[in-house]
């Protein structure tokens, strides 16, 4: 069972996968996606004590959660949805439910993992548009 420290760092997008279908998905339009499929983000991840910071940014948006593990917690995401979310470790996993707050919008699941090369695979599942996404980031110092 993981702690989570595998996640601690400064990481570069690196590949996506039918990234801009779970954008779509999410109901971000279509000048949104275009400017966001061209640029390269970041996710910089720390913890002090049993409080999580994830910092994303690019040079298009940035943002800032943090939580607790195990607590579930108000959310605004990314493309501008409401929703309350629940981060968990599950073996070597941290698994990011974010259920809506409004019916009808996206119900997804985010899950992290460090894959064998040493990269951070963060899999994207719209829940109930039975869709899923991939992002690829390795380590990278700022």
């Amino acid at each position: 069972m993981s702690n989570g420290d595998q996640f601690l760092g400064h990481w570069k997008l690196a590949s996506s996968e039918n990234w801009d279908e779970y954008m779509k998905a999410a109901g971000v339009g279509l000048v949104t996606r275009k400017v966001a499929n061209q640029l390269t983000s970041y996710e910089d991840w720390k913890r002090e004590g049993d409080q999580w910071t994830l910092h994303i940014s690019s040079t298009f948006k940035s943002k800032i959660v943090t939580f607790k593990m195990g607590e579930e917690f108000d959310e605004d995401t990314m493309d501008g949805r409401k929703v309350k979310s629940l981060v968990t470790l599950e073996g070597d996993k941290m698994v990011h439910k974010q259920k809506p707050t409004k019916e009808g919008e996206l119900d997804s699941t985010v899950t992290r993992e460090i894959l064998d090369d040493g990269r951070l695979l963060v899999t994207f599942v719209a829940e109930n548009k039975g869709l899923t996404a991939k992002r690829y980031f390795t380590s990278h110092k700022p």
